[in-house]
């Protein structure tokens, strides 16, 4: 945790009254201390420690960080972060249902990359359900952007961590690996 700190003070001051283009420009700016923590855990419990590193560090390593529009768009490059992480998780698992699926003696059993994709239509459509609930009752006012945002990137982050424990598994040889 002390290197991530220690990234967080020295963020480069250009980024600081820089200009951004796109999302994933700032999201890139801005990712080294998510990053590190995220390369550095081990644990669900060191990976936590990750979750809103990236906004910490937008917030305050650039001048408009601390802005209304700033703040969300700082919270939407965290989201962005834990979005890219899903999509790389969500290959490697397909990828391996795949191969799973091609090694089962039955078609009746070979269904793990069909589920897989399921289950991940209906996680998004309860992804997006979900927010709309917690956060109809800000209604059209100026928090609602705000933590329908940060509702995204708090499911997302779970997803993730969902994903890597269904990896973890498979490297321990336990249920999702083939006996």
């Amino acid at each position: 945790m002390k290197h991530v700190l220690l990234a967080l003070m020295i963020l480069p001051a250009a980024a600081r009254a820089q200009e951004f283009k796109t999302l994933e420009d700032l999201t890139r700016a801005f990712e080294g201390p998510i990053s590190a923590c995220w390369e550095a855990a081990e644990t669900d419990e060191a990976r936590r420690a990750c979750k809103g590193l990236l906004y910490h560090a937008c917030t305050a390593g650039w001048d408009d960080g601390l802005s209304n529009q700033g703040d969300r768009t700082c919270i939407s490059a965290e989201v962005r972060f834990w979005d890219d992480l899903l999509n790389a998780e969500w290959a490697k698992l397909v990828s391996r249902m795949k191969e799973q699926d091609s090694q089962e003696s039955s078609e009746v059993y070979a269904k793990r990359e069909e589920t897989l994709r399921a289950a991940e239509l209906a996680w998004i459509a309860f992804r997006d359900a979900e927010c709309e609930f917690r956060y109809a009752k800000y209604g059209s006012g100026t928090l609602y952007p705000r933590f329908f945002t940060i509702c995204h990137a708090d499911l997302t982050f779970e997803r993730v961590l969902d994903f890597v424990g269904v990896w973890d598994e498979f490297e321990k040889g336990g249920p999702y690996s083939p006996r």
